[in-house]
């Protein structure tokens, strides 16, 4: 086998130190400025002298930088605003994932494209987290249109433990920038998406839920977890572990 070339071991090298600086923005969450700071300094110094360590050091400030902006955008979106002060939000968009049903209720994450925050009317496209206390008797589906009158919550709040501040690490990660709770009377179903890319996605979704059910029940539900996101066929240790995991 080819060993690979000096300058693909250098990419990959640069590669990594970028990563590097996307989690270092997720543990410190910089604000912008503090976000840009490190990237101009770096690429001040490299258009004086390109060393490799001057490459790496560019490569992790870009990747800090990035991830930070994106950071601030979501902390700084309007239902992040909301949340900080625990506003009452009307939330209009469309259901992004399958519930997870726990102690705390049904839980999906929402794809908001219009909201009410305190009375004043705003679009946005941002994610909210809703918890739905108790779980409805029907439960949302992926694709579903929801107006849900809401009271929001920030994602990092007082009181976290680590395993929680853990959790809403992944949840700003993946573009979540409130919290949403409600209970089931105020939810209304106000239609489906007819996007294709939801149908199809729908219909991959059903292929591996037949296909599941000729699994043992422990297979199965790793085979639901790990393909399409549904953890409600999980031993409650497996799930722990999977919620560890940011799977």
């Amino acid at each position: 086998m080819d060993r690979p070339s000096v300058g693909a071991a250098r990419l990959f090298v640069i590669a990594g130190a970028l990563s590097a600086g996307v989690v270092l923005a997720g543990v410190f969450r910089p604000a912008v400025l503090a976000a840009m700071l490190p990237a101009a300094l770096a690429f001040l110094v490299t258009a004086w002298r390109r060393t490799v360590v001057v490459l790496l050091a560019a490569a992790l400030a870009l990747g800090f930088a990035l991830a930070g902006l994106r950071l601030a955008s979501i902390q700084g979106s309007a239902l992040a605003h909301g949340a900080v002060r625990n506003a009452d939000a009307l939330l209009t968009g469309q259901v992004l994932t399958d519930p997870d049903i726990g102690p705390s209720g049904a839980r999906f994450v929402l794809g908001v494209r219009a909201a009410v925050v305190d009375g004043r009317a705003v679009k946005v496209r941002e994610r909210a987290l809703v918890t739905l206390r108790p779980p409805p008797p029907r439960l949302p589906r992926p694709g579903d249109l929801l107006r849900i009158d809401s009271r929001l919550r920030a994602v990092f709040f007082r009181g976290l433990d680590a395993a929680g501040r853990a959790s809403a690490r992944r949840l700003i990660h993946h573009g979540v920038s409130a919290r949403a709770y409600a209970s089931p009377d105020d939810v209304t179903r106000i239609g489906r998406s007819h996007s294709p890319i939801v149908v199809i996605a729908e219909a991959g979704r059903a292929a591996v839920r037949r296909a599941a059910r000729h699994l043992p029940e422990g297979e199965r539900g790793l085979l639901l977890g790990v393909t399409i996101g549904d953890t409600s066929e999980l031993a409650p240790q497996v799930d722990l572990d999977f919620r560890a995991t940011g799977l």
